[in-house]
């Protein structure tokens, strides 16, 4: 919910945009996403929905909302591939909405498509300039975690971090996750130690630091 007036990010101009990530860097300091990142992650809808097999029906926000709202009630049952295919009819009728590509992320993810994961964050987070919200980059670092792409999961979760200061324990225990699944033990042990340091709410964080410094003997 937001004021009539304000534009979504999709409605923005480039250098709107571009003025948009200059005052979130320099509120949040130099580790917030940079600007370029749109260009890296960002291939365009067209390019997103030929991927996913998105047919673009154009039906306007009204007709996306609609079908939304059903994806939703499948989700909630975790009804995954109904849900799936309800979000992919909804952005065929609005792809500009970037929580409705999150939200398929979502609905891949659960259902064990990473890949799909991946495009659908990457496309989220480019509608919304190369930053949108912390959850976003989340659910992209869990998903290049579990393809086992470990550096650009790492890059994820500190964006994650760098747009919610407050959630970095828990960033950082999900980070040790993706280490430790790949025996990566002594990377997962430091992003353990670092999640416990910063307050991770998580009390199992505890028990992944243990599991690692026992692999490590």
């Amino acid at each position: 919910p937001c004021d009539p007036a304000t534009k979504l990010p999709h409605e923005k101009t480039p250098e709107e945009r571009a003025a948009e990530l200059a005052k979130l860097r320099e509120k949040l300091g130099e580790q917030a996403p940079k600007p370029e990142v749109v260009e890296a992650t960002y291939k365009g809808l067209d390019e997103a929905c030929k991927q996913l097999g998105i047919e673009r029906t154009h039906g306007g926000p009204a007709a996306r909302q609609a079908l939304a709202k059903s994806a939703y009630e499948f989700a909630q049952r975790r009804a995954w591939s109904e849900a799936i295919a309800k979000f992919k009819l909804a952005l065929g009728e609005d792809a500009s909405d970037a929580l409705c590509w999150f939200n398929l992320g979502v609905a891949y993810f659960a259902d064990q498509q990473a890949k799909h994961t991946e495009l659908c964050c990457r496309t989220a987070i480019g509608l919304c300039g190369g930053v949108g919200e912390p959850e976003y980059h989340q659910y992209l670092g869990r998903a290049l975690g579990r393809l086992g792409r470990l550096e650009d999961c790492e890059r994820s979760f500190k964006s994650a971090a760098a747009l919610a200061p407050t959630q970095e324990g828990q960033y950082l225990y999900e980070l040790g996750n993706a280490y430790n699944a790949l025996k990566e033990h002594a990377k997962a042990a430091a992003a353990y130690a670092k999640a416990v340091e910063k307050k991770c709410p998580d009390p199992t964080v505890h028990f992944g630091l243990g599991l690692s410094m026992e692999m490590l003997r």
